[in-house]
């Protein structure tokens, strides 16, 4: 009797099958690939595997604590490890997605990081306080380093004879400079040839001169006139700062 049934559940599942444009298959023995089938179950003690079309298979169930795996033509996933200490393997062949946080222990790229599909020359990950983004390296970053400015005398700028600009004893015009110290010094040098610039070159002209004091994180300048005759300048001259 109960053979005559299990033949009968049989053969109902194979109709049932046909109608559905199904196949129902017998698994003795548990395959050790996908096969493209487009459907079948079978059940291999606490595990079950399910195929579906395009090579698809998905284990299932596993005791133990790990071993499930979903594979496709060109993507797995597979949870393995043991009941304490699970590992996840993920093999994408297209681009994804992911709008939550990730967590890891270390990030491992063949060839490299992108930030919103997008890189810059000379950048690199630097963090302003909260996150680790693309950024330009920052003077203060490096230990001792000083930044280079410049600052300009205008044209037509008088000095009056045996004074500065401002006035001596007073304090001088402000530069900001990255990194200096008081104890650092200055070189002052034109960023141009002045020579034939009134007030700069022409000795006969009378010359004027630049005091500079270093500060943290600043320098003041004062423009001087040493002789007796006020100096009007005949052009602008800008003046490039190194401190070390």
């Amino acid at each position: 009797m109960l053979k005559k049934i299990a033949a009968l559940l049989f053969m109902f599942g194979s109709a049932v099958a046909f109608a559905q444009n199904l196949s129902v298959v017998p698994v003795t023995v548990i395959p050790t690939t996908c096969y493209p089938v487009p459907l079948y179950e079978y059940q291999a003690g606490s595990t079950v595997y399910v195929s579906g079309p395009g090579n698809t298979c998905v284990a299932l169930g596993t005791g133990g604590g790990g071993g499930d795996t979903i594979t496709s033509p060109n993507s797995t996933l597979s949870v393995g490890g043991t009941a304490t200490a699970t590992t996840l393997d993920i093999n994408l062949a297209h681009a994804n997605t992911w709008t939550g946080n990730q967590t890891s222990a270390k990030w491992i790229a063949s060839t490299g990081f992108d930030i919103s599909g997008a890189t810059t020359a000379g950048h690199y990950l630097r963090n302003n306080g909260t996150d680790y983004v693309d950024s330009a390296i920052q003077a203060a970053d490096v230990p001792g380093y000083v930044a280079n400015v410049t600052f300009t005398v205008s044209s037509s700028t008088t000095i009056n004879a045996n004074s500065c600009s401002p006035a001596s004893g007073s304090a001088g015009t402000s530069v900001t400079m990255t990194g200096l110290t008081s104890t650092m010094a200055l070189a002052v040098t034109p960023n141009a040839d002045i020579t034939n610039t009134t007030g700069w070159g022409n000795p006969a002209a009378g010359v004027l001169y630049i005091t500079v004091a270093p500060g943290s994180g600043s320098f003041t300048y004062h423009v001087c006139n040493n002789t007796a005759a006020n100096i009007t300048t005949g052009g602008s001259a800008t003046f490039n700062v190194h401190g070390g």
